[in-house]
């Protein structure tokens, strides 16, 4: 049997909602496609995946080391 939703995982997921919401709306809006050079490579990339997935690769290493610095101590 699940649990209820409470008032605190309600809000949080509307939060969640909003920003994927943000995230559709920013790439729709940034779909042009520019040249990315990185390291000496260089290759054509959409302009909205050249800043969403780094900044989700970020997030996510963040909260892997947030997590594993928290089980250390």
């Amino acid at each position: 049997m699940s649990r209820p939703v409470t008032w605190n995982r309600a809000v949080r997921a509307m939060i969640v909602a909003c920003v994927l919401v943000v995230a559709v709306l920013f790439v729709a809006a940034n779909f042009t496609l520019v040249e990315v050079r990185l390291m000496g490579l260089s290759f054509q990339a959409r302009l909205a995946w050249v800043v969403v997935v780094p900044a989700a690769l970020a997030f996510a290493g963040g909260l892997l080391y947030a997590r594993a610095r928290r089980d250390q101590c």
